[in-house]
């Protein structure tokens, strides 16, 4: 894998021809598919319609009437003149004669139950508006005394009222509901001069609204994501003819991401639409990466143990990119499509089809990335760079920041470590006060029209979102009888008195209203009448469709209508689950409680924000951790990746409980995507430290050196990605714009983690990838015959080489002097060398060693060892240097093998003991003898 990558991105001049074929055919197969895109503007999205609730939501439509409703607010100082009833009486005939309206409930077709004195009235308000300001008047007392119209259709001071419509249902029609806010609006549109406000609410203006927002969304964010990434990569990689590498790798990105959605059936919604910006600044990152290794590569830097620098041509460069960075690219592509991929654990549609869609965003952005990069440096990419200083350190801001880093990690770690701490502590005592929101109200900023209206609703009259409690009874006419009427009323009551919602309406309701009116108005009577005959007669004086709202025809199922404005997802679903307990105990075995309603449904599904959120973000770390051990070949490296991005998570909750930004579509995505971002430059900061420990025995030179190497691509692209996520702040939206602040603030807090902590962790250790033990050669000597390795795989073998001191000596040079004081021990790799000492000025040619040879042992554990042999190369020379400091830093990932190499460490130097023993003891025989 790591060769394919490494192929594709130094590709042949015949493979850049095939890779250019390639962008060209996918990218038109992508233009074609575009017409089949759709929008969605609707919040059905919000719903799981394979949810149990789902079948009692139909089920309650077929019973009652579909649940689509509008409603139509009026506010006027003189409502309650002629002209005024009147031109709300014509309205309310304009609306009926629409045969795309079912149904128009206003002030004056409302029934109005209300005793006469010899009668007792239980018809509409008024048929025909009168012209006396007495009656007029009448009127007016009549709609504020009864409970079915006060604050349903009239204020509480009698200035505002309302017109409720319900409108037919075409689900396979995407652009119905805006239909329908059309028509309402060409008759409420010439009303506006004569009331002094009047607009319409409900899935219509909610549709109208979301539309409104995309298109404002697509306009400016996919510009100003452009405009951020140009100045961004400009001023860091300090080159401008870099610039259009980015840009063009976004636009095919975008293409392919679009055509993608439009052959799925993918629609664009309040959330894909924010894919495009996203694709531009995220994808931008690996072109970043890329171009820095160029242009690294441009300024001669070492490669594969090269010493010095050295004028390069493209050609070159792009071939130390490919293997400066081609793993590191490799690897951040995958955690970044499994942060976004991750949000498919979850019931709402909205959430699964974004996560699938951003997610072939990342894998598309990956192949045009590793496509198109080369292609293009090759063709005008810079012949210079001006990034690096003398000594590796980057100039402008971001050196200064680096000399920061520096500083605070050599000078102050246990500070670092302390702060970060105490941070951690603060911000997830914080992450306990979240709250769980799935309003779609709350989807729009606080001071949004759609926003200012509900509110006005809610104040005046009663709260936008209606849901409905359905009782069924297992014999017909239940409901018609005293005991089922008092059922409905029990259930009422329990809702009433939760003091939660602003209106509930029944059978009940009218029923006992009904029962006061005939006993003279007296309050006393506003309940169910004992006596069935009672009963009989009151529902004789009402009509069918007095009746249609609330019970069937065979008065087998009623229906309690709730309206309210609770926007606490976590609340809401709490007192409905306390009365789905409480009712089931109230009504008995023989009728059935149902709660059902689009709200209810999306506030359910609120909860799987929370679980969703939690089986992401662990689904997430642990691909980070199973992929770091694997890469790194320990659990215990896993572990260590995990840390500097966990404290992302834990600042982006602890803010959110910090600000009262609530758990929602948005914000619920902001961990688990931010963490397969952040997670890209600890993975680079590293693979590059594992390169650097090649070249530096010095870990802290090492870290040193990681730092400056990869200081201008993470500044520079956590700093574009925090800009970009801060751009989505413009969005006509409020969970995108509290997505786009929490994910840029969580960009932020990785960078300063990789910078801070990483160096820290890094000092004290070796890193050695998966791919660097398989692809390193080893003489069969080595392997085989080598006492320090016995008992060792070959692969272990490999390990304990590749995380140790590799050094090379020329022929001449000298390993081991004769005499000089020194530590460690050496085992021979490659290449032949000569053992010898001088005794009495005399030159004595002692042994020769080759592969798997150990010479030096003694200082291994020994500190100031006077050495009794030189060691010098006969032949060019690899060998690796081992002493007890460098093997227990090198090996503290792998305890199994670091106790392997002891023991074997062990027994050569017994071994040689007891050599040197024998020796000795031959040498005082011989003088006896």
């Amino acid at each position: 894998m790591l060769r394919l990558m490494r192929a594709l991105l130094a590709s042949s001049p015949r493979g850049r021809a095939w890779a250019g074929f390639v962008l060209v055919m996918v990218s038109i197969a992508a233009l074609l598919a575009l017409p089949r895109l759709t929008i969605d503007r609707s919040d059905d999205r919000l719903i799981d319609t394979s949810a149990p609730g789902w079948r009692d939501f139909l089920r309650m439509q077929e019973d009652f009437g579909a649940e689509q409703t509008l409603i139509i607010y009026l506010r006027a100082d003189d409502l309650w003149t002629e002209a005024r009833l009147k031109q709300l009486q014509q309205l309310g005939f304009d609306l009926e004669d629409r045969p795309e309206i079912l149904a128009v409930s206003s002030l004056l077709s409302a029934t109005n139950i209300r005793d006469k004195g010899e009668y007792v009235d239980a018809g509409p308000l008024a048929t025909i508006v009168p012209r006396d300001a007495a009656r007029i008047a009448e009127l007016r007392e009549d709609a504020a005394y009864s409970p079915v119209m006060r604050r349903n259709f009239i204020s509480d001071d009698g200035h505002a009222t309302a017109i409720n419509l319900s409108y037919e249902a075409r689900p396979d029609d995407p652009d119905w509901e805006l239909e329908i806010h059309d028509i309402v609006e060409r008759l409420v549109a010439p009303l506006r001069g004569d009331f002094d406000i009047a607009f319409q609410l409900g899935r219509p203006r909610l549709n109208v609204e979301i539309g409104r927002g995309l298109t404002h969304d697509l306009r400016t964010l996919i510009p100003l994501a452009l405009a951020i990434l140009v100045v961004v990569i400009a001023l860091f990689l300090k080159s401008l003819r870099v610039v259009p590498i980015p840009l063009v790798t976004a636009a095919l990105s975008v293409l392919w991401t679009l055509g993608f959605m439009a052959v799925t059936g993918i629609p664009v919604t309040l959330l894909t639409a924010m894919i495009p910006a996203l694709v531009i600044v995220i994808g931008a990152v690996e072109d970043v990466h890329l171009v820095a290794a160029y242009l690294e590569g441009l300024d001669g830097a070492p490669a594969d143990g090269a010493a010095g620098p050295a004028p390069v041509t493209r050609e070159q460069a792009i071939a130390h990119m490919a293997r400066q960075v081609g793993l590191p690219v490799l690897i951040t592509s995958i955690t970044t499509m499994i942060g976004f991929a991750a949000n498919v654990l979850t019931e709402i549609p909205l959430i699964f089809e974004f996560a699938i869609a951003s997610a072939f965003a990342m894998f598309a952005n990956f192949v045009v990335t590793v496509l198109t990069v080369p292609l293009l440096l090759t063709w005008f990419g810079p012949r210079s760079s001006r990034l690096r200083h003398a000594g590796g350190m980057p100039g402008g801001v971001i050196g200064l920041i680096v000399r920061a880093v520096e500083a605070l990690g050599g000078r102050a770690p246990l500070l670092v470590v302390a702060a970060t701490l105490m941070l951690l502590a603060w911000f997830g005592a914080k992450v306990f006060d979240i709250r769980v929101n799935n309003d779609p109200l709350s989807y729009f900023p606080a001071d949004h029209a759609f926003v200012h209206d509900a509110e006005r609703v809610h104040r005046d009259l009663a709260g936008l979102h209606v849901f409905s409690v359905v009782l069924r009874a297992e014999e017909p006419d239940y409901f018609r009888t005293p005991r089922g009427l008092k059922t409905i009323a029990a259930v009422q009551a329990l809702l009433d008195n939760q003091g939660l919602y602003d209106k509930t309406l029944s059978l009940a309701t009218l029923l006992a209203l009904m029962h006061q009116e005939m006993n003279a108005g007296n309050p006393r009577y506003f309940r169910i009448s004992d006596q069935q005959e009672d009963i009989d007669l009151y529902l004789s004086t009402l009509t069918r469709p007095d009746l249609e709202p609330f019970v069937t025809e065979d008065f087998r199922t009623a229906r309690i209508s709730v309206r309210h404005n609770v926007s606490d997802s976590v609340r809401l679903n709490a007192s409905v689950d306390e009365l789905r307990r409480i009712a089931a105990n109230v009504v008995g075995d023989h009728v059935e409680v149902a709660f059902t309603g689009k709200n209810l449904m999306v506030n359910r599904a609120a909860a799987s924000l929370v679980e969703g959120q939690i089986t992401s973000l662990a689904l997430v770390l642990a691909i980070i951790f199973a992929l770091f051990s694997v890469l790194y070949t320990s659990w215990l490296a896993g572990l260590l990746a995990l840390v500097p991005n966990v404290i992302p998570i834990v600042l982006n909750f602890g803010l959110m409980g910090w600000l009262g930004v609530p758990l929602n579509p948005g914000t619920a995505m902001v961990a688990a995507i931010a963490i397969g971002i952040a997670v890209d430059d600890t993975i680079h900061l590293m693979t590059r430290f594992g390169a650097e420990s090649k070249r530096h025995i010095d870990e802290r030179e090492a870290v040193r050196h990681t730092v400056r190497g990869e200081a201008v691509p993470i500044v520079s692209t956590s700093l574009a990605l925090a800009l970009g996520f801060a751009a989505l702040a413009l969005s006509d939206f409020s969970v995108v714009a509290q997505f786009g602040l929490l994910a840029a603030a969580t960009m932020i807090y990785a960078a300063l983690a990789d910078l801070l902590l990483m160096p820290i962790l890094l000092m004290h250790l070796r890193l050695a990838t998966v791919w660097d033990i398989i692809a390193l050669e080893l003489d069969r000597e080595v392997l085989v015959s080598c006492p320090l390795f016995r008992g060792m795989s070959r692969f272990e073998v490999k390990k304990v080489v590749v995380l140790s001191d590799i050094e090379q000596f020329a022929p001449g040079e000298v390993i081991i002097e004769q005499g000089s004081v020194s530590r460690g021990m050496y085992v021979v790799l490659k290449g032949r060398g000569a053992v010898g000492l001088e005794r009495d000025g005399i030159w004595l040619d002692i042994d020769e060693v080759g592969p798997g040879d150990i010479v030096g042992e003694i200082g291994f554990s020994g500190d100031g060892v006077e050495r009794t042999a030189t060691v010098t190369a006969v032949e060019p020379m690899t060998v690796v240097r081992l002493d007890a400091e460098s093997a227990h830093r090198g090996l503290r990932f792998y305890p199994r093998i670091a106790a392997g190499l002891h023991r074997n460490i062990s027994n050569v130097l017994g071994t040689r003991l007891v050599e040197s023993h024998r020796r000795l003891i031959e040498s005082v025989r011989r003088p006896e003898a």
